[in-house]
């Protein structure tokens, strides 16, 4: 896995309904160096800042990437960049990616409430779509395909995350 110092690619997304897309979302940042990671993989979810907008920040768990036949699969939530202690809500989307053909999709869905507790996922159905430059999909794209880690701490949970104070 490479590391990538103070990802910054804020993706102008709105709200918290709804399965992530990004295709039509142009960055803000730009990618910083990259270098090789040596450490061993730490056990357990493994959730990482990579995007932030001004209503949101979007994590991926780095332990959730996994390859399903020829497609790699991996969950990213979106999280309010802003919210009340002790509001967990947010959104956890199970994404496919065809690293080869560049291509994305968001296979479920799952809300997560106030109080933390899930909803029952939902199979999203969309389609795959190729990935446009500069897009989210790109950036998880590039994040599962490539093993980049973005920088900053990790959590073990998004709830962890949220405790931290959505850092």
């Amino acid at each position: 896995m490479r590391w990538i110092w103070g990802v910054a690619t804020a993706v102008a997304m709105t709200g918290l309904g709804g399965a992530v897309t990004a295709q039509d979302a142009p960055p803000a940042g730009a990618q910083a160096p990259a270098e090789v990671l040596q450490a061993e993989a730490p056990a357990g979810p493994q959730w990482k800042v990579f995007s932030r907008s001004a209503q949101s920040n979007y994590l991926i768990d780095l332990s959730s990437i996994r390859p399903e036949g020829e497609e790699l699969r991996v969950s990213v939530a979106r999280v309010a960049n802003a919210g009340d202690a002790g509001n967990y809500a947010h959104v956890v989307d199970t994404f496919g990616i065809r690293c080869a053909a560049a291509e994305t999709q968001v296979i479920r869905s799952t809300e997560v409430f106030e109080d933390g507790e899930g909803s029952e996922a939902f199979e999203a159905g969309e389609p795959w779509t190729a990935v446009r430059p500069r897009t989210l999909d790109e950036a998880i794209k590039d994040l599962a395909c490539d093993e980049l880690v973005p920088s900053g701490a990790a959590h073990a949970s998004i709830r962890a995350y949220i405790d931290a104070g959505r850092p």
